[in-house]
């Protein structure tokens, strides 16, 4: 039945229909004839050869046509495939080509009449065949541009080269009778692609028919009250407007039809979307996606039933839409109708889902690294006592000497005991459970005062925590805060001679300041650049700090961190 839509005189069918299969020949056929424009005028260029050979004195003549012409006006076109204006001019332009190709072999053939009249004979032959064939122009092109060169070779025979009538009737004759079998070529070619495009439009309406019959609950619906709409229009529209769904009709952009739902992902009252376009609700980066969607439906082509896209909404906002599209006849015209779901919420879901997992990852990735530096602390402190006493045991059996022995068995006890207490601070650090920053001002005091009253040393200790808005302290920093303020008061006993120490600790939302003061001697530079000062600016470092050392009225260690730990 569709057979009809093509007219047979002038091979085409409808405008809208003529639109769509010229635009599917075109890209079907494109490649293809780019590569029959390069092998044409590759064996064009290549019959230079045969100029040279069998008509020598007029070789420059017929390497003019064939170079400076001929040649130039195929690489013209080859590159205008190429352009996005091609599609608008591919008849003309390859029209114009075959006709300066049989114009140049006319040229050639008026050349050599003389010497050699049936050299370029077969080669209007092979023109006539490019373009009833190989150049996929349509009927009218072909035939049009075939005998306009055979008009030309009838003016070069009579005018110019005076060809004998013999030889002028004979060549006509197969001139002719090669047109006349193109044309019958070509006309069967260009009739039996359009009837295979209707008939492939055909199977892809039955296609679109079968998937239409397995939409949704609510296109079906929907469906269902546009097929009755000539019977109730009442029934579509309290359907459209108590559904959660926001339905579109547009024709060429314009809004038909918007229901409440549309008012409300939108933002627009139903007066404003009446005065606008289609397009302008739809994001700039999902225009084209969405035309070619409504192309791809039109011509027939396989396209998703559903997709999502942005919506612009009124105060500029951009939200996600999943939609269903199809096609209706609306007051008596096809119209597109579109089904719309707001689905922002969910992206929003999973976007904040994937920022979880990422956060995860990094705190984990955080704890591994605390874990591994905390392993190192442990191994650098006990390892070190462990090695100490492992020397000092070997040193004592090897010795004769009962007073050296009773000595390296006491700094065996020492180190003994200096590694029990630093497995003691690393456990308290390892108990999370309970540790804030006032039970870490707690076991500080005890430290200074379990390290310096043995001494004689007077300890007093000042604090001022405000924890009510700040993160607890971590495993890390209590390690490192232990060592620093067990480092430093040991080097006040060892080398300070000092008679008190007053250490002051404050927690405040800016960070942790602690500050140690002794009356002693001080240490000058040598002290300043001890082993153990090195360690301690180390430890501050890793912690994201500063610490610095002062030698005034005894000697004054100020450590600072950041909250950020």
């Amino acid at each position: 039945m569709e057979e009809v839509l093509i007219d047979k005189y002038r091979l085409q069918f409808p405008a809208d229909i003529e639109q769509v299969y010229q635009e599917e020949s075109f890209h079907k056929d494109l490649k293809q004839l780019r590569i029959n424009l390069a092998v044409t005028g590759l064996v064009y260029a290549f019959f230079a050869i045969l100029d040279a050979w069998v008509t020598p004195e007029v070789k420059y003549q017929a390497w003019f046509i064939r170079f400076a012409i001929v040649i130039p006006t195929v690489l013209f076109v080859l590159a205008l495939s190429y352009s996005r204006h091609f599609r608008t001019y591919q008849q003309i332009s390859v029209s114009f080509l075959v006709l300066v190709g049989g114009g140049g072999i006319v040229a050639l053939i008026a050349l050599t009449s003389k010497t050699a009249p049936y050299f370029h004979f077969a080669g209007l032959l092979l023109v006539f065949m490019c373009a009833y064939t190989s150049f996929k122009l349509r009927f009218l092109y072909a035939t049009v541009v075939s005998w306009s060169i055979i008009g030309l070779y009838e003016l070069s025979a009579l005018v110019m080269s005076h060809m004998p009538l013999r030889v002028f009737l004979t060549d006509n004759f197969f001139y002719i009778s090669a047109n006349l079998l193109g044309m019958f070529a070509n006309y069967q070619r260009e009739l039996y692609t359009r009837k295979e495009f209707l008939q492939t439009r055909r199977m892809q309406k039955m296609e679109q028919q079968k998937h239409a019959m397995e939409k949704g609950q609510l296109n079906e619906a929907v469906d269902k009250a546009v097929q009755s709409l000539k019977e109730s229009e009442g029934i579509f529209r309290t359907l459209a407007d108590t559904t959660t769904a926001s339905i579109i009709i547009h024709r060429g952009g314009r809004f038909l039809y918007a229901n409440h739902a549309v008012q409300t992902i939108t933002g627009f009252t139903h007066d404003e979307l009446r005065n606008m376009d289609f397009w302008e609700i739809v994001h700039p980066e999902y225009r084209e996606l969405v035309r070619e969607r409504g192309r791809a439906r039109i011509s027939g082509r396989t396209a998703p039933v559903a997709y999502e896209f942005k919506v612009l909404t009124k105060n500029g906002e951009e939200r996600w839409a999943t939609t269903t599209t199809g096609f209706i006849d609306y007051a008596g015209s096809p119209a597109v109708i579109a089904t719309l779901f707001d689905i922002t919420d969910r992206k929003q879901a999973e976007e904040d889902k994937v920022k979880l997992y990422e956060e995860r990852i990094r705190e984990e990735q955080r704890h591994l690294a605390e874990k591994e530096r905390m392993l190192m602390e442990l191994h650098d402190g006990v390892g070190g006592i462990t090695t100490n006493i492992s020397i000092l045991s070997e040193m004592a059996q090897q010795s004769n000497d009962l007073a050296s022995v009773k000595s390296t068995l006491a700094t065996i006890s020492r180190l003994s005991r200096d590694g029990v207490s630093e497995i003691r601070s690393f456990m308290r650090s390892l108990d999370t459970g309970e540790l804030n920053w006032r039970t870490l001002a707690a076991e500080i005091r005890n430290q200074g005062t379990s390290l310096l009253e043995p001494h004689n040393i007077v300890f007093t200790f000042e604090t001022s925590i405000d924890d009510q808005n700040i993160t607890q302290p971590g495993s890390l920093l209590c390690v490192c805060l232990f060592k620093i303020f067990k480092e430093t008061i040991t080097n006040v006993i060892k080398h300070a001679k000092a008679t008190s120490v007053s250490a002051k600790l404050r927690i405040a939302t800016s960070g942790l300041q602690l500050s140690i003061q002794d009356n002693g001697i001080g240490c000058g530079q040598a002290g300043g650049s001890g082993r153990g000062l090195a360690n301690m600016r180390k430890r501050a470092v890793e912690l994201g700090g500063t610490m610095t050392v002062s030698f005034d009225s005894g000697a004054r260690v100020d450590l600072e961190i950041p909250h950020t730990i």
